[in-house]
């Protein structure tokens, strides 16, 4: 732009008692004096009033014609040795401070979420794997959201070289006006057409909206919005923007031109590039055509035009909870660069704007899954994130913070599982009948895995995670396995026959639970048949006091599929899974029995952590083993479950024996495994 206005030169200084093309009392938009002393480096902005940029509401929105006015709290520019120009004012330091508190909190979220101690349950650390990217984001975010106070307001500039030898620097500066002069027309020009006289016509680019139901299930999904909001904050205003920076940069070379880096001198010459001759404009200097304080002016309207087309979009959209991403990075986006430009803070009246929009969002969501819209389980991790995003606003509502927190954990602890096989087969005179009836309670479980978004596991109602006063979400049980109750058990048949007398605590192992609300129609669980707590508790007794230990007798056969059984056996697959386990378990018991005597050895010298994160490693690789898919085949029972969405009656099913096994039906008096999962959480819609 202006060439080598940056120079060391001893020439007189500025008759107006200011510094450079600027008098004794402004400096751009400001109004103040410049530092004692013959300092020349500063400019101290007089304390003013909140104008414009001043807390607007869309009945009463701020106008970009409006003359400039001083941050309330005054402030200081300082014109740095490398050419910058910085603005220090309370409103930057306020906002630091915030963002610094911001970022402070988000850390702490972050390394909570990458604890180890706090992912030693596998369902806290598969959902704290799904929130760790987010919170890595939020703090970049932050982080970026900071204002540097040494960073240059006005843009870089042009910064130049000294003019070529034999070269006058205002010969230099000349060429310079020549050649910006398209550039100066082209700011004043936008200004006078599309700023001035607009302030009700302020139009912005529509926030791309999105109204998730499956977050955590489609990633594509989540990178590509995620894409589109930032490049929606990136190109807001994006052309006004280009105008904009334009006029910073000339007022970043016009700023400087004529002040030596010792700030007291106004080089001799460069004043007449700048007068006017009224009676002859031909012989006016080559930079007449510039109004130093109109361009300044201009491009502080330009830049408060962006800011007011930012305000607007928020105000028009304080309720458009699909768009709150996208409106919340943009409005933030220019909010930062106009408190920089201008050092004006509107965080009480904005703030609570953009707050009470990211709490709407998340109460959005949470209301769908209080009217049972089981969908919204795989948003959870979405709404967690969001509820991070209303705290960096400030937001206290209780829909986003404790009553939120004890919401969602009412909800997710509240899903109850219940089986119940209820089988009578007999022929003629004799029969055997078996009825057992299971319930826990099942939580989602999150993977990070497209193929299943989450699963389903059992829930331990003893442990739970650091939820609000004690009340967070249940942990899975680090063996899958139930409580049951037998109801009856009974061998009838001509002659003497056993009595059960043996306990009525039984269990089951859960080995697979899907339920995908997001993709329904693969919904199937695997779970093991009943056996004795102890199982050498299911006792009974036969005439003349022999005793034997069959439990409820093995009546789950009845409700496998046998034609399907004799087809996997047939092909080995049965015979190769339990060879392989049976190898794969005497390896570890090996390796287990090892371990133990090494822990024998070093028993009160070396820590345990070692010993004890391998004890856990060998446990999960055996239950890994029993739960195989291959295995999984002869040792569980697979049904496949109709689930129900906007329901408090999740799944209903009702499996007859006599249809799983047709060819068996003459042995099957009646047989009925019944699977019944609930949420009763939620009030009832009327």
């Amino acid at each position: 732009m202006l060439c080598c206005t940056i120079l060391v030169l001893h020439a007189q200084t500025s008759p107006s008692g200011g510094a450079g093309l600027w008098d004794a009392n402004h400096f751009l938009w400001f109004t103040g004096h410049w530092g004692k002393n013959g300092n020349k480096h500063t400019f101290i902005i007089d304390k003013g009033t909140p104008t414009p940029g001043a807390p607007s509401t869309p009945a009463a929105p701020s106008d970009p014609d409006d003359p400039p006015g001083n941050p309330p709290g005054g402030g200081t520019i300082t014109f740095n040795p490398d050419g910058s120009v910085s603005l220090a004012n309370g409103s930057v330091d306020d906002w630091n401070k915030r963002m610094d508190q911001a970022l402070d909190n988000e850390q702490k979220y972050l390394k909570g979420l990458q604890n180890p101690g706090d992912n030693l349950d596998p369902t806290t650390h598969h959902l704290n794997q799904l929130l760790i990217p987010d919170a890595e984001q939020r703090v970049q975010d932050i982080q970026a959201y900071k204002i540097d106070p040494s960073a240059d307001m006005l843009g870089t500039g042009n910064k130049s070289s000294s003019p070529a030898p034999g070269r006058s620097l205002a010969d230099a500066v000349a060429d310079g006006c020549k050649a910006v002069k398209p550039i100066y027309d082209e700011v004043m020009d936008y200004y006078n057409t599309q700023v001035k006289g607009h302030k009700n016509d302020l139009k912005y680019p529509k926030p791309p909206e999105t109204d998730y139901d499956c977050y955590s299930c489609d990633s594509n999904l989540r990178k590509q919005y995620d894409t589109t909001n930032r490049n929606y904050a990136r190109d807001f205003a994006k052309e006004e923007v280009a105008i904009a920076k334009k006029g910073f940069g000339l007022l970043h070379d016009l700023g400087l031109v004529g002040i030596n880096t010792n700030m007291v001198s106004y080089p001799e010459g460069l004043g007449d590039l700048f007068s006017k001759n009224k009676k002859d404009p031909s012989k006016s200097g080559a930079c007449a055509f510039m109004d130093i304080g109109a361009l300044s002016d201009a491009t502080y309207a330009i830049a408060h035009h962006i800011y007011m087309r930012a305000e607007k979009m928020m105000y028009d959209n304080k309720n458009n909870y699909k768009a709150a991403p996208a409106i919340v990075r943009a409005f933030l986006r220019v909010n930062r660069e106009w408190r920089m430009i201008g050092g004006q803070d509107n965080d009480a009246s904005v703030l609570p704007v953009l707050s009470n929009l990211v709490e709407k969002s998340v109460t959005q969501y949470v209301d769908k899954l209080k009217k049972n819209d089981w969908r919204q389980i795989s948003n959870i991790p979405l709404m967690l994130s969001i509820v991070r995003d209303a705290a960096l606003m400030g937001g206290k509502s209780s829909d986003v913070s404790d009553q939120f927190y004890l919401s969602l954990a009412n909800i997710v602890n509240g899903f109850k599982m219940t089986v119940d096989m209820d089988i009578k087969i007999g022929v003629k005179d004799g029969y055997k009948l078996a009825h057992l009836k299971g319930e826990c309670h099942v939580i989602p479980s999150f993977q990070d895995d497209e193929k299943q978004c989450y699963k389903w596991v059992v829930a331990d109602e003893n442990r739970k995670t650091a939820g609000f006063d004690g009340n967070g979400w249940y942990m899975a049980k680090e063996l899958q396995d139930f409580d049951a109750t037998l109801l009856a058990a009974q061998v009838v048949a001509p002659g003497p026959m056993p009595k059960y007398t043996g306990t009525k605590k039984y269990t089951v192992h859960l080995a697979n639970l899907a339920m995908d609300f997001c993709h329904p129609g693969n919904d199937t669980i695997n779970l093991t048949g009943f056996t004795a707590n102890p199982p050498q508790a299911g006792t009974w007794v036969w005439p003349g006091g022999a005793t034997t230990q069959e439990g409820q007798i093995g009546m789950e056969q009845y409700f496998e599929d046998i034609s399907n059984k004799k087809k996997f056996a047939a092909d080995g697959e049965a015979k190769k899974a339990k060879d392989e386990l049976k190898s794969q378990t005497e390896q570890l018991r090996v390796q287990m029995e090892a371990l133990k005597a090494q822990m024998t050895a070093s028993q009160g010298n070396a820590p345990p952590g070692a010993a004890y994160e391998k004890m856990m490693e060998f446990k999960q690789q055996a239950l890994s083993r029993v739960s195989a898919p291959i295995l999984a085949k002869i040792v569980y029972l697979y049904f496949l479950l109709p689930v129900q969405n906007n329901s408090t009656q999740l799944v209903k099913a009702e499996f007859d024996a006599k249809k799983i096994n047709p060819q068996e039906a003459n042995a099957v008096i009646y047989g009925y495994y019944r699977i019944n999962i609930t949420n009763e959480a939620n009030p009832k819609i009327k």
